[in-house]
């Protein structure tokens, strides 16, 4: 990753596995799997809107593009702010919501359908979550996502999905 810039932050970068893994849905002429090792590109911008004063504020936006034969997203936008500390008096509080639209890939369509499971293209979604520390070595960081998917072959699918993160650093 390469970036430039402190109050406004500009990215480049590109990410890959260390390992190959099989395709979706292309096959080599004896019918297995073809093997290739996932990568892609992405920008990202950080601005930060407040600084300085009780509170800090910063708004983001990242997009990605991934080549879609190993894995089910082809490419992504994600948009969002992150405001620290949430709560005044508790210096590593943070809350942060965002909103993410990621687009599937051709593979993983054809896969999907030859699976005869329904294709979905896209998926949008809506993430609140906050983090603190609660202890000396605790933090904590409950986050709740609603997740929409929508295809031409299904009715779009609501999902809600709760997580919490336990982090203990000494």
């Amino acid at each position: 990753e390469v970036g430039l810039g402190t109050r406004l932050r500009v990215s480049l970068g590109g990410w890959s596995y260390t390992r190959p893994r099989d395709a979706l849905a292309a096959t080599a002429p004896d019918g297995s799997p073809l093997r290739e090792t996932p990568g892609g590109l992405y920008a990202m911008s950080e601005a930060r809107l407040a600084q300085g004063g009780r509170r800090a504020v910063t708004a983001f936006l990242r997009g990605g593009l991934a080549r879609g034969r190993t894995q089910p997203f082809a490419s992504s936008v994600q948009a969002g702010v992150l405001v620290a500390p949430a709560i005044l008096g508790r210096d590593d509080s943070a809350v942060s919501l965002g909103l993410h639209r990621s687009a599937t890939s051709d593979d993983f369509r054809q896969a999907q359908l030859a699976a005869g499971d329904p294709a979905w293209h896209s998926e949008t979604a809506v993430e609140l979550t906050y983090s603190d520390r609660v202890m000396p070595h605790v933090t904590l960081q409950p986050d709740l996502q609603v997740i929409r998917q929508v295809g031409e072959a299904i009715a779009a699918r609501t999902a809600v999905q709760t997580t919490l993160r336990v982090q203990i650093a000494f």
